[in-house]
Formats: C-alpha cells, structure tokens, sequence
C-alpha cells in the first residue's frame, strides 16, 4: 500500500446519517512506518476505525501490532461499478471541509473514464491516474462503512478525569501570589 503508487486517506466523523469528511492526505511512496508516525503525530485525531482496501491485510496486521485497533479490511470488489454507484447513492450525505480536503475534492472533481470516439463507449474501468486515489480511497470508505467509534468495554461505566489544574490560581505567579 502507497510503496509504488499513491495513497490516499479520508479522515471522516459520523453524525447521525451525515459523514463529515474533515481531512484528507495522501502521499507517495510511504511504507506503513511513516505512515504511522504521521497518524499519531501530525494528525492527532482520536482514531474510532480504519477502512483498508481489500489488498491491506498485511497492513492490517502493522498497524494493530502497532495499537491501532478497530481495524477493517474490505473485501475484493466484485464490480468497481457498483462501488461507483454505492458512492454516487451516498454522496447526499457527504459534507466536505472546503480547506483540508481540497486536493481530496480536486480528485472527485477529475475522476473519468476515457471514451472511445470509434465505438462511442466509455471505459469499463475508471482511468488510473493523479486523481483516482482519492476516488478509490473514498470507494473503499464507503464500502467499509463509516461505522462510528464504539466503546465496548465500559461504555455505561462513568470516566474518571484527574487533574493538578486549580483555575483559582492560573495566572498567578507562585513567588509574589499575584496575577501579572
């Protein structure tokens, strides 16, 4: 996955039918390392699932080695078609951040088939090019679904937070006890 070709990820959030699609990024030519360290530290989102296309097992197996966790790997495509018009069904419910999502967007934009002027057809499949990952990748989003986090263990048990944080004296120098 993106060692030879691009890849390209969709960060989305649920809520209720509407996927709000937050963020998009895609590089090229990165193993499953970088890959990692760019999830945890340059996009530090509370990750509730990743959807890897159905060629992503061995990614699968990095990236829960690695503490991700509900992880799914879709199943081969029987008819990218049907993929394609599962997309175009649940497209009125997608709502796109204009800014962190615009080369996601310039890819939906300029996904094509090439048409054959002699027959008068298009292409069965989709032209692989610059802008097909991110068509792919939102593919393969909405094959896996876009379940929302759950929280199996505990999830009627009431959290717990702690903190040394006292608002009565933010701001206060702790030599002279006065705010500046």
């Amino acid at each position: 996955m993106g060692r030879s070709d691009a890849q390209a990820v969709w960060f989305y959030q649920k809520y209720g039918p509407a996927i709000y699609f937050i963020d998009y990024h895609e590089e090229t030519q990165k193993n499953l390392q970088w890959w990692t360290r760019y999830l945890r530290e340059s996009k530090r989102y509370v990750y509730g699932r990743m959807v890897l296309p159905w060629d992503g097992r061995d990614a699968e197996d990095y990236f829960s080695t690695v503490g991700f966790r509900n992880i799914h790997v879709c199943q081969r495509p029987s008819s990218i078609q049907l993929e394609i018009d599962a997309v175009r069904r649940a497209f009125t419910t997608f709502y796109f951040n204009k800014t962190t999502c615009e080369r996601g967007l310039e890819c939906i934009e300029n996904y094509k088939r090439d048409y054959d002027e002699d027959a008068r057809v298009f292409s069965k499949e989709p032209v692989h090019n610059q802008y097909s990952h991110g068509c792919d990748a939102l593919r393969t989003g909405v094959s896996g679904g876009f379940d929302p986090l759950e929280f199996i263990s505990g999830a009627s048990q009431p959290v717990k937070v702690e903190s040394i944080f006292d608002p009565r004296t933010f701001g206060v120098d702790p030599q002279t006890g006065m705010r500046p």
